[in-house]
């Protein structure tokens, strides 16, 4: 029987790459959007039997000057991510904090 550690492996090279279909025209650059992602990886998973819980929390929600000199909003969200084995009952939990511009998810 084949340990989670082995199933994120083998899912991480069925989502090894991810079509930028986003646009953001207001820093100019192209990205996957996080509907793409989620499709891809949540169908890699599937097929190894792993399921996934995330559970976000809000940090900070700020006005911050950019580069430009102009005003974005930025927010500072921690995600805690369970990963449990269906065949094993295993699990992993994983945390992070991310910065972004909410911007990005409207573009």
């Amino acid at each position: 029987m084949k340990s989670i550690a082995t199933k994120l492996v083998k899912s991480m090279e069925l989502c090894r790459y991810v079509q930028k279909q986003g646009s953001n025209n207001y820093h100019n650059y192209r990205y996957a959007t996080a509907s793409d992602v989620l499709e891809k990886v949540n169908s890699a998973l599937v097929q190894q039997n792993v399921a996934v819980f995330a559970k976000p929390e809000l940090i900070e929600f700020q006005e911050v000057i950019n580069g430009k000199g102009n005003i974005e909003k930025l927010a500072t969200v921690k995600t805690t991510v369970t990963l449990i084995d269906g065949d094993t009952g295993e699990s992993m939990v994983g945390k992070m904090t991310v910065a972004f511009s909410p911007e990005i998810l409207t573009s």
